[in-house]
């Protein structure tokens, strides 16, 4: 079923408000500055492994779910290629490249994208859309952040962080997931609780997102990073509907999640690795924070296209 333009307008109400009550709670100092951590941690460890164990587990793959993926990973890949054209032929330099490459390689399609769709798809299969790209564009981002980091600093520390990521319980839930649903396992009571656990993330995660923006709000990062979100807002909407025309994608739920998730914000765990390598730190944290605000506005236009 279609989604309307009123589910997406009271979906991102939902989503902005719940956005705002963990801003509004930082800033009156209801909860702690590191209680952003804490929810975090309950988000990595428990609840998103849960939500994707038992959603991935008990999806019954179809010929559909590789068109997902391939209007989710062809996009990055098209634009980061055409990115290090330029750099090769001298028309960017390197800090910018790698910018604006890490600008559109790892949206938010975890802790923005699942609740997003969730609301406004209704739990549908919409919902496992975004449960599907979700999965695999976690460990996509992952590889080219962490070759890009590696790249801009000539850092050694990818073959270690770069495991420790890829065995964190996410990933790994995702892969014990798509064993389940190959196998056609029953989750049994682990699938019970997994789904109670699951139930609980899109909300924390956007309750988290809020205090994260209270705690590293910066008009001087705000400025750094302008540019670097508009070229993701801007740029990747119009390179996933380039794409969806030269493949004649008809209308439908599909197109509808496609062209909607185009419109999602940069990742947090940009911050997270701007950190570990010590590299434009205020400069990633503006991107998550602006694009954070942005995205609102891009996904209200983009839901008038898909209508």
């Amino acid at each position: 079923m279609n989604v309307s333009f009123f589910a997406i307008i009271k979906g991102l109400f939902i989503l902005y408000l719940l956005v705002g009550l963990g801003f509004m709670a930082r800033k009156k100092n209801l909860l702690a500055r590191d209680a952003s951590k804490q929810f975090n941690s309950f988000l990595y460890y428990f609840s998103l492994p849960a939500l994707f164990l038992y959603k991935v587990g008990t999806h019954s793959f179809q010929q559909e779910d590789v068109a997902v993926i391939m209007y989710s990973v062809l996009p990055i890949v098209s634009m980061v290629s055409v990115l290090t054209f330029l750099k090769l032929i001298g028309v960017l330099r390197k800090r910018v490249y790698v910018l604006l490459c890490l600008s559109v390689v790892f949206a938010s399609n975890t802790f923005f994208g699942v609740p997003f769709f969730d609301v406004v798809m209704g739990g549908g299969r919409g919902f496992e859309y975004a449960i599907i790209a979700a999965a695999v564009l976690g460990p996509v981002g992952i590889v080219l952040t962490t070759l890009l980091f590696e790249y801009a600093t000539g850092a050694q520390k990818g073959v270690g962080l770069f495991l420790r990521i890829l065995t964190r319980p996410l990933i790994i839930s995702v892969i014990l997931g798509a064993i389940v649903s190959w196998q056609r396992l029953d989750l049994g009571v682990v699938g019970k609780v997994a789904q109670f656990l699951g139930q609980a993330a899109p909300a924390i995660a956007l309750f988290s997102l809020g205090m994260f923006m209270h705690d590293v709000f910066s008009w001087d990062a705000i400025k750094k990073s302008i540019w670097f979100v508009l070229f993701r807002a801007v740029g990747f909407p119009c390179v996933v509907f380039l794409l969806i025309m030269l493949t004649h994608l008809e209308r439908g739920l599909l197109f509808q999640f496609v062209l909607l998730q185009a419109g999602l914000p940069a990742a947090i765990s940009l911050t997270v690795f701007s950190q570990k390598y010590n590299f434009e730190k205020e400069t990633f944290a503006g991107i998550v924070l602006l694009s954070s605000l942005v995205s609102m506005i891009v996904l209200l236009f983009l839901s008038l296209i898909v209508i």
